[in-house]
């Protein structure tokens, strides 16, 4: 539904990257559209097009800047593309400047929570909804709230997943069974949402279909209609009331012999309802372990040694370092460590990183990585690289119990990373995954000088 116009011969001639890179490009402006609209941006004040080259976007906006405090011009033009990690580059930065320049502050999410939840969200739709654990997620929090962890109004998160989710729907032409009930009435809310226009709206309403109601069929209502016959010839009436009384007493002798036994036997029907509930218990707590060793499998944590490190010219809170990770060769990571940890202490180290991310830049720099540091969770400004034991082999994976077997993923996506950030911490100077210690072939990894704290 996405590839308008594209010819079946142009597609196949795509790369599996480039398809990924055009999908993106293409759910990507979809999105900002549907923000842009929302705030009444489009398309009078803003232009978004995406004729600069295999997936970028780029995006003039005709207005004068209200939510950056005068820090840019009153014509700006933002570029999307991988090969510009700068500022309002990312999709999510420009919707979020989208919001501010609208003065529709709400669309940010009120409270730290809200704030995560909505960069999830978007994060999410931009990298593409389509795994059952996306759906169950979005169906909790559509059955939770009238938005999407929200009940004060809709958010940049509810208008990315609903631009991300509209081709699923309209493929199937509204059928009330393309998504989940919760999931459907949420969407229908959003596309009829009073912010949208109906003349700008970049996504077309889609007609939803609803099931049959059980309660309002034919059969159902002639019967209702139907009343019943009552006897009222000669005896039959008074007869009928003494055989409805004889039935009564019958009933409650019945009752009462047979309470007797129920409650002989209230200890074993005790003893099985709480059984079951064990087991069920049981069950949860196994699939919540598998759920986690499953997300924590996903990344590929490794031992590398840092055999050179600089500052950056043009930024001196930022460490270029060079990293050996054995096998995987050398990578080059950049850290904003500048102020925390003396670069000093750098060389020569070992330290954990994470090396199956996207690549990045920062500073002008490429980063191949990310070099696992420690938060004090009192002094926020107490940082400490995640040590390794000794012996531990430079290039060697972390293991996580009960995710031992599990491979990671080539590339993990920004949506796979963030669930697995918030769980990194540091308890009695370990460094933790939830409950889970980082264990090397040579014991633990700990976090020198910090008891509690954070892991990022």
């Amino acid at each position: 539904c996405l590839y308008k116009g594209m010819e079946q011969k142009a597609l196949k001639k795509l790369s599996q990257s480039e398809l990924q890179l055009h999908l993106r490009s293409l759910r990507t402006n979809e999105i900002l559209k549907t923000v842009a609209a929302f705030c009444h941006l489009y398309p009078e004040r803003l232009k978004i097009r995406d004729d600069s080259g295999p997936g970028v976007i780029s995006a003039e906006l005709l207005v004068h800047d209200q939510g950056l405090r005068g820090e840019m011009t009153s014509r700006i033009a933002l570029k999307i593309g991988p090969s510009e990690p700068l500022p309002l580059v990312q999709p999510r930065s420009i919707a979020r400047y989208l919001a501010r320049a609208s003065n529709n502050l709400g669309l940010l999410g009120k409270g730290a929570t809200e704030e995560a939840l909505v960069e999830e969200l978007m994060a999410m739709a931009i990298e593409g909804i389509g795994e059952s654990d996306d759906i169950s997620k979005l169906t909790d929090l559509a059955t939770k709230s009238t938005f999407l962890g929200s009940t004060s109004g809709p958010r940049l998160g509810d208008l990315a997943v609903y631009a991300a989710l509209h081709p699923l729907v309209s493929g199937k032409k509204g059928a009330y069974d393309a998504l989940p009930a919760p999931l459907m009435r949420w969407f229908d809310f959003i596309q009829h949402h009073h912010a949208f226009d109906a003349k700008t709206r970049p996504l077309a309403l889609v007609p939803i279909a609803r099931p049959p109601s059980p309660f309002f069929s034919s059969s159902s209502s002639s019967t209702s209609t139907t009343k019943p016959a009552k006897e009222v010839k000669g005896g039959k009436e008074e007869k009928s009331k003494k055989q409805q009384a004889d039935s009564k007493t019958t009933t409650t002798t019945t009752t009462t012999a047979t309470s007797g036994k129920k409650k002989g036997k209230g200890g074993d029907a005790d003893a099985k309802k709480a059984a079951k509930k064990a087991a069920k218990k049981a069950k949860l707590e196994a699939e919540a372990k598998a759920r986690a060793a499953k997300e924590i499998g996903r990344v590929d944590f490794r031992v590398g040694l840092i055999e050179d490190v600089a500052t950056n010219e043009s930024d001196n809170t930022l460490f270029v370092s060079q990293v050996d990770v054995g096998a995987l060769g050398k990578k080059q990571v950049v850290s904003r460590l500048g102020g925390f940890v003396p670069i000093e202490e750098m060389k020569g180290r070992k330290v954990i990183l994470i090396v199956n991310l996207e690549d990045a830049e920062f500073g002008g720099k490429k980063s191949q990585g990310r070099i696992m540091c420690g938060t004090g969770k009192e002094n926020k400004s107490k940082k400490s690289l995640v040590a390794v034991p000794a012996k531990a082999k430079v290039g060697e994976r972390v293991a996580f119990k009960g995710a031992e077997g599990i491979e990671a993923d080539p590339v993990l996506k920004d949506k796979r990373l963030r669930p697995v950030l918030k769980k990194l911490k540091v308890a009695a100077g370990t460094a933790l995954y939830s409950d889970l210690a980082f264990a090397t072939t040579a014991g633990p990894c700990t976090c020198p000088g910090i008891t509690d704290g954070t892991i990022a």
